[in-house]
Parts: C-alpha cells; sequence; structure tokens
C-alpha cells in the first residue's frame, strides 16, 4: 500500500507502509517523541547548525530540545525534500494503521522473543502472560526505546527528563521497569 505526501508545489511523492512506518519508528526511537508529536512537525523546528532537533511537546506544551545523529537528520531530510518551513515533515497515517503495520514488519523481521505483559489495576497485578514482541510492539516503544538508550548510555535522570521532556522523576521511572 502506498501512502501519498504532497511538497510545497503540490507534487505527489508515494511511500510504502513499510518504509514510513520503519522511517517513523527509527525517528520516534532517535528522538523520543511521541505519536502526536510526529504529526505537528514541521521544518521550522529543525537546527541543522548545530543537529539538534526541537519541537513542542503536545502533552506537556513545552518545548524539548535533543541532539540528532545522522541517521535522524537523513530521515528529517527525506520527508522534508520540497518542502515549505510550516508544512507537516510527515504524511497523514493514523495511530492504528501505524500500530497494526509495525507489528507486521516486526514479525517479518521475526522479532520473536516472549515477552513478559503485565495487567494491573490500580497497584493489584491482574494477569501476566507471555507474547511475542511482533504482538505487543507500539508506536510508544520507539519513545521507550529512546528512554532506555538514553539510561544505557549512563545519563542521570535529570539530563533523560530534560531530553524527554518528563517533568518528575515519578512518571520517568515507569519507563524505567519496562
Amino acid at each position: 500500500v502506498l501512502v501519498k505526501d504532497i511538497d510545497r508545489r503540490g507534487n505527489e511523492r508515494f511511500y510504502t507502509n513499510w518504509e514510513l512506518v520503519k522511517d517513523i519508528m527509527v525517528f520516534m526511537c532517535l528522538c523520543g517523541c511521541r505519536w502526536n508529536d510526529i504529526h505537528t512537525l514541521t521544518w521550522d523546528e529543525m537546527n541543522f547548525n548545530d543537529e539538534t532537533f526541537t519541537w513542542l511537546n503536545q502533552k506537556t506544551k513545552k518545548w524539548t530540545t535533543i541532539p540528532l545523529d545522522e541517521m535522524g537528520i537523513t530521515i528529517l531530510k527525506k520527508y522534508g525534500k520540497n518542502k515549505s518551513r510550516d508544512m507537516q515533515l510527515f504524511p497523514n497515517y493514523s495511530s492504528v494503521k501505524f500500530n497494526k503495520q509495525i507489528k507486521k514488519v516486526c514479525k517479518e523481521l521475526n522479532l520473536n522473543r516472549l515477552v513478559s505483559k503485565t495487567t494491573t489495576m490500580g497497584l493489584k497485578v491482574v494477569d501476566t502472560n507471555k507474547q511475542h514482541l511482533y504482538d505487543v510492539i507500539s508506536s510508544h516503544c520507539g519513545r521507550r526505546t529512546f528512554i532506555m538508550g538514553l539510561i544505557n548510555k549512563g545519563l542521570g535522570y535529570k539530563e533523560i527528563m530534560s531530553l524527554s521532556g518528563h517533568s518528575d522523576i515519578k512518571s520517568l521511572m515507569k519507563y524505567i521497569s519496562v
């Protein structure tokens, strides 16, 4: 299935589901933004002089700035090509379609190790079962991956909170236990 995108001149470009989902997921792993942030990103938020990326966090309404590596810059340039500064970078794509497609991508890549999925009601654990990774992966896994990557690099909690946009340690700790 092809996903249509339009540049500033009205020219159409098409991406396959696989390509778009892969690029967005990798980008979310690199920057830690949420699904709701993806569709508000514009060229105005890019600063390639110091290789940083700044966006308005839709949940907290605070600006977040992170350094970007070459892969992140390549993805931004790919989707921002020939777009005006105020156009959204990524084509419109629903979270339901994204999550369904990322599961297919991960299944085809044999990401089938078993992971524990715990269901709670308040503080009480209701159920813990094992599922294949491709069954439980979703767009939010990009944010979790970003945060765990910062932890694995040895960053302190305050640094991680400033890069992830968390305002309190309690919220950040939910990611650490994942």
